[in-house]
């Protein structure tokens, strides 16, 4: 069981690095959310880690408590404001969010005394991502691709979604570098190589979110690097900064037609955020609706496609709880960061990966539409919680 239990977490570090694309059929899920494969490793890795792994740290049952309470909310505010039957999907959707409870829940207990396995799954992710990258800087992966308007989407995917990833893919290459933990001495430094094609693909997607979950999470991490001499930190953080501005700066310069600075001129002097303030306010007129219990995520859906003709849902995870959850249900959520939070806080001086990946999802979360299923944010959750517990132990 225990070996079972290490090569599905390895295989489920990197499908879950693919997002929805199946490597062995890529037109299977094009466009797509999840794909048979991802499917085939994420649930029973996560059904292996419910019936095999105790959990024994009140923080985590705490937490795991405030989300059963969130997804028990979610059930009965759909069921009591829906009219007519519930779609199957919902409950799909139900289970998915179940099943990333669960791998929050359990994950952290497992890995926090398997350093070496933790590392082997940042290995697994970070290894898709860069080859993605470099597959596509050399021109392999073309006919797969769309770029217009100065954004890349790559297999068809969101472009905010996959870039996340890449932004995960850099931190996990960070930690694997200045943490050390397979003992890999000086040779580990090679890694950092890949940081630049992940900078690359982060550039050509044009995702504006994504530019600054990367540069809030290096500015926390850089804050806390537990340093002896003050005057070695400001010395790495030149170094580093330098070298981000010229590869940021090197990229844009031989690929004009990336459109992502241009975006961000438009955000700063227009308040361009992509249609996401109407998706907001339409939200908060729904919510006004039902303030304490929200109206389910199935009229939710159906009240904002007959207010665009078009699917629609609210480009954040708060918006996303509050309407459909009522402020008992964003209380829940809330309830789970805080504990969370100020688990990581109190390692930041030790080592501030925790946070920082904390920092991140926060932000992901504030953007990301609807997607409290999304396993990707409850995957990263888990492994700031897990780096922690660590540092806590020591």
């Amino acid at each position: 069981m225990r070996f079972l239990l290490a090569i599905f977490y390895f295989l489920f570090s990197i499908v879950s690095s693919l997002g929805p694309l199946n490597p062995f059929d890529i037109r299977d899920a094009i466009g797509g959310t999840s794909s048979p494969l991802t499917l085939a490793i994420q649930g029973p890795f996560i059904i292996l880690l419910l019936l095999s792994v105790k959990v024994k740290y009140r923080f985590l049952k705490m937490a795991y408590l405030s989300l059963c309470i969130l997804a028990g909310l979610s059930l009965c505010s759909t069921l009591a404001f829906t009219d007519g039957p519930v779609p199957d999907s919902y409950f799909l959707q139900l289970l998915k969010l179940i099943l990333c409870i669960i791998l929050f829940y359990k994950l952290p207990s497992y890995l926090q005394s398997r350093p070496k396995l933790m590392a082997w799954g940042f290995i697994g992710f970070s290894s898709v991502s860069v080859t993605i990258a470099v597959l596509y800087m050399m021109g392999f992966l073309d006919k797969y691709c769309i770029f217009g308007g100065g954004r890349l989407v790559l297999f068809y995917e969101n472009a905010n979604a996959y870039s996340t990833r890449m932004v995960i893919s850099m931190f996990f290459i960070a930690y694997l570098v200045a943490n050390n933990p397979l003992r890999w001495g000086k040779y580990r430094f090679i890694l950092l190589i890949a940081e630049f094609p992940l900078l690359y693909i982060v550039l050509a997607s044009g995702s504006r979110g994504s530019l600054i979950f990367m540069l809030v999470g290096f500015l926390v991490y850089l804050s806390y690097l537990p340093m002896r001499r003050i005057a070695h930190k400001i010395a790495l953080i030149t170094v580093i900064s330098l070298a981000g501005v010229g590869g940021v700066t090197y990229i844009l310069n031989n690929n004009q037609d990336f459109g992502i600075m241009e975006r961000m001129s438009r955000s700063i002097e227009n308040g361009d955020d992509a249609g996401r303030s109407t998706l907001s306010a339409a939200t908060l007129q729904i919510w006004s609706e039902n303030p304490v219990f929200g109206v389910g995520a199935v009229d939710f859906s159906q009240q904002m496609f007959w207010r665009f003709r078009l699917t629609r849902t609210v480009h954040s995870v708060y918006w996303y709880t509050l309407v459909t959850t009522g402020i008992c249900g964003l209380l829940a959520l809330i309830f789970f960061l805080v504990i969370l939070g100020r688990e990581v806080f109190r390692v930041r001086h030790k080592d501030p990966m925790p946070l920082t990946l904390y920092v991140i999802m926060i932000l992901l979360a504030s953007k990301t539409g609807g997607a409290l299923a999304y396993i990707i944010m409850w995957y990263v959750f888990a492994i700031s919680a897990t780096l922690s517990m660590r540092c806590l132990k020591k």
